[in-house]
């Protein structure tokens, strides 16, 4: 898991179903049903990022918690914390723009509802309120939403909780030319943070060089956005690759596309120390519409639009993620001193015993291969490797998981084990070289044996 990368969330995951098709209802979601979402994903991701309250289209008497199942995301995320006995999951609650000035506010009010509902039940569940997506398109939308930043920030700051916009239109802020350049510059004054939706490019030929697009265009709003507002966030509110369908900007897509892309995406992340959200945690069907006529529409029958998922809901009602095992179980190795495992990034990422806790450094992806042959995966994205190169030294470096990349566990006594490299040698902390991970030794000691701790 990485710190600087969470997943957009929407519960609409149901499929087309009948004849003529439809799909579930926006309120048929329970809170429950979230829950077993956010199950999911927690193992691999701490962060998501929502898009409304749902209020639209609901007498103005309906309570908050009783409208379209987004307003209940928040509370879906403290349960999960609260059964967990901490922050398994912090939220991003989306607010969504509407027309209606009294509805817009009902709106605004029942985030602010699902934000305090949901820290009182676990502190600091709800982190941020976003107001609007893709709404920021001329000057009169962009005041619209200044107006309401302004008239909820301090509410929102007393309650800790930050305020900002998603958009795919913060790439304007770049060019004084722009026909809303001015709104843009007092809006970005007035928030704690933006979300940019950056995707790749028209026909960007393959995953590597569509993240280099999102960062390219990343780095051009961040450094507009500093001579602004210093204490501004600049942050990707989402960005990903579908893996089937026609999508908008006419990629290759496929199965194989979506986890390159996500792989680069997290790499550029955790190098870039930029939060980033992945488009998207669980396909959306209802997206990809089959009851439209037209075929070449990326929203249509064909469309990529519900194929950006990590996951999508499988015929038992279950998740499957579309890399099967490549989304490994998050773990931590102790090694007999007594001392996290860490991939010290100050050191190339040498994998090293000498951590008193555990933080993102100390986290690792323990990804399933054949038997009982795993993979590492560190916190840089990046593949654990007993080079040989360098005296059989455990380094975070690697893109690909070959020989080197592969590790034998060995079980022992209660949640203890050994690991064995592709020399046949067994993986040591080496307390005489600073507890450096080696593969050099012949049987299993102490230094040989490490507890496996699942987080």
């Amino acid at each position: 898991m990485s710190q600087f990368l969470g997943l957009a969330f929407s519960p609409y995951v149901g499929h087309w179903t009948g004849n003529p098709p439809k799909v579930p209802n926006w309120n048929s979601y329970s809170q429950q049903d979230i829950v077993r979402m956010l199950e999911v994903i927690a193992p691999h991701f701490d962060k998501i990022s929502t898009y409304s309250m749902g209020v639209a289209g609901y007498p103005l008497t309906t309570p908050w918690n009783q409208v379209d199942s987004n307003c209940l995301v928040a509370g879906a995320a403290a349960q999960l914390n609260q059964q967990m006995g901490k922050i398994a999951i912090q939220v991003a609650q989306g607010i969504y723009q509407l027309e209606d000035g009294g509805l817009q506010q009902r709106e605004i009010e029942a985030a602010f509802s699902a934000a305090k509902a949901a820290n009182a039940l676990y502190p600091n569940t709800v982190t941020s309120l976003v107001f609007t997506n893709e709404y920021l398109v001329d000057a009169q939308k962009t005041n619209a939403v200044n107006t309401m930043i302004v008239s909820n920030k301090q509410k929102a700051h007393n309650l800790n909780i930050k305020v900002g916009v998603r958009s795919h239109t913060f790439g304007e802020i770049t060019n004084p030319q722009s026909h809303f350049y001015n709104e843009l510059k007092t809006l970005i004054q007035n928030c704690d943070f933006i979300q940019c939706n950056l995707y790749p490019g028209m026909h960007s030929p393959n995953p590597t060089e569509g993240v280099n697009q999102v960062g390219q265009a990343f780095y051009q709003i961040k450094t507009a956005v500093a001579n602004i507002n210093p204490q501004c966030e600049v942050t990707i509110g989402e960005t990903g690759w579908p893996s089937q369908g026609i999508s908008f900007n006419k990629t290759d897509n496929n199965v194989a596309n979506l986890l390159a892309y996500y792989e680069a995406i997290k790499k550029w992340a955790f190098e870039n120390r930029a939060l980033t959200y992945l488009f998207e945690a669980i396909d959306e069907p209802w997206k990809s519409n089959q009851n439209s006529s037209d075929t070449l529409s990326p929203g249509g029958p064909n469309g990529a639009e519900g194929h950006y998922g990590l996951w999508y809901l499988n015929t038992q009602g279950g998740y499957t993620h579309k890399g099967g095992s490549s989304l490994g179980l998050k773990v931590a190795l102790k090694a007999s001193n007594q001392q996290y495992v860490s991939a010290d990034f100050d050191r190339g990422g040498i994998l090293v015993a000498n951590r008193d806790v555990l933080d993102d450094w100390e986290t690792f992806e323990l990804i399933k291969l054949d038997g009982n042959k795993n993979g590492l995966r560190a916190a840089n994205g990046q593949y654990v490797s007993a080079d040989f190169n360098q005296g059989a030294i455990l380094v975070a470096n690697r893109d690909l998981i070959n020989e080197w990349e592969i590790f034998e566990l060995i079980k022992r006594d209660g949640n203890k084990i050994g690991l064995r490299a592709a020399n046949g040698q067994y993986i040591s902390a080496d307390f005489n070289q600073g507890a450096i991970l080696v593969a050099n030794r012949d049987r299993i000691s102490d230094w040989e044996t490490f507890e496996l701790i699942e987080k």
